[in-house]
């Protein structure tokens, strides 16, 4: 009976150390998710950024060829 006892005493101590771990677990998991997500967010917002300014100088290049032609008329 004592050893009954113990052994489901055992168990739930056991048991506890496990959910601990595990919330313990899905805590870094977590965070470990949020910081590839902002990284993720990081890099498309920097890729985008230099696709716009590509885009910007290839305008401004553009307006100047124009000009360049008008006055060359």
């Amino acid at each position: 009976m004592v050893t009954e006892g113990r052994i489901k005493q055992k168990k739930l101590e056991n048991q506890l150390k496990l959910d601990a771990k595990l919330q313990e677990l899905e805590v870094l998991l977590t965070i470990t998710y949020l910081d590839y997500s902002f990284r993720n967010l990081i890099n498309e917002t920097v890729s985008c950024c230099q696709k716009i300014k590509t885009w910007t100088i290839f305008f401004i290049y553009l307006k100047n060829s124009e000009n360049f032609v008008m006055k060359s008329y």
